[in-house]
C-alpha cells in the first residue's frame, strides 16, 4: 500500500503538471452551498470510473491517477464535480456535455457507466477532504432525515469534490450526497 505522504506527493505533481493545460471547468450539476442542507436532482450522466485497492480515504491517488491519465491521453477537459464511492474506492469523472456518446474513449483501466437521473439529500462542505469532514456531513444529513421522515434513503452515500487538489484544505468545496425518495405512504 502506498503510503499517506506518497500518495499527496503523487496527486500533486499531477495537479501541478496538469494545471497549465486547466482552462475552465465544466460544471455537469449545482453545486450546494456551505453550510446548506438541501434535496436536488441530478440528471442522468455518463460517466468514467476508475477503481483502486482499499476505501477513498486511505488510496484515493491510486483511481485519480488512472482517471487523470484518461483525461490527458484523450485530451479531455476536467469538469466538476468528482464523485467518490468512499467504501470502494471508486472514483467517478463526467466527461463534457459536447461529447456525443460515441465519443468518449473506453481504456483498459477505466468502465464507462450510464448514471441515471438521482434524488439526493445534499450537504455543503468547506474544508479538507477527509473522512472527518464527511463523517460530519454524513451525521448532518442523517439528522436531517431523521428530522424530515417523508423522505427517505435508497442507496449509499458518496463524497462529491468540488474543487482541484492543488487548492488549499481550508479551501476547499465539497459536498456528502445520500440518494433518496420522498415516501408516498404506500410502502409501509
Amino acid at each position: 500500500m502506498i503510503s499517506r505522504s506518497r500518495t499527496r506527493a503523487v496527486v500533486l505533481a499531477f495537479a501541478v503538471l496538469g494545471a497549465t493545460t486547466v482552462q475552465a471547468f465544466e460544471s455537469m450539476y449545482e453545486r450546494t452551498d456551505v453550510g446548506e442542507v438541501e434535496v436536488k436532482n441530478i440528471p442522468a450522466l455518463r460517466a468514467v470510473q476508475a477503481e483502486g485497492q482499499g476505501n477513498t480515504f486511505d488510496n484515493i491517488g491510486e483511481p485519480f491517477k488512472i482517471l487523470f491519465r484518461y483525461i490527458r491521453k484523450n485530451d479531455y477537459p476536467f469538469t466538476i464535480p468528482i464523485e467518490a464511492e468512499t467504501a470502494r474506492n471508486v472514483l467517478r469523472i463526467y466527461p463534457t456535455r459536447s461529447l456525443a456518446d460515441g465519443d468518449v474513449a473506453t481504456g483498459e483501466e477505466v468502465e464507462i457507466v450510464s448514471v441515471p437521473p438521482r434524488t439526493v439529500l445534499s450537504v455543503g462542505l468547506r474544508g479538507s477532504y477527509s473522512r472527518k469532514l464527511y463523517t460530519k456531513g454524513l451525521k448532518e444529513l442523517r439528522g436531517w432525515l431523521e428530522e424530515n421522515p417523508e423522505w427517505q434513503q435508497t442507496g449509499e452515500p458518496y463524497k462529491v469534490f468540488w474543487d482541484p487538489v492543488w487548492i488549499p484544505g481550508f479551501l476547499k468545496r465539497s459536498e456528502v450526497h445520500i440518494p433518496v425518495k420522498q415516501n408516498t405512504g404506500e410502502d409501509s
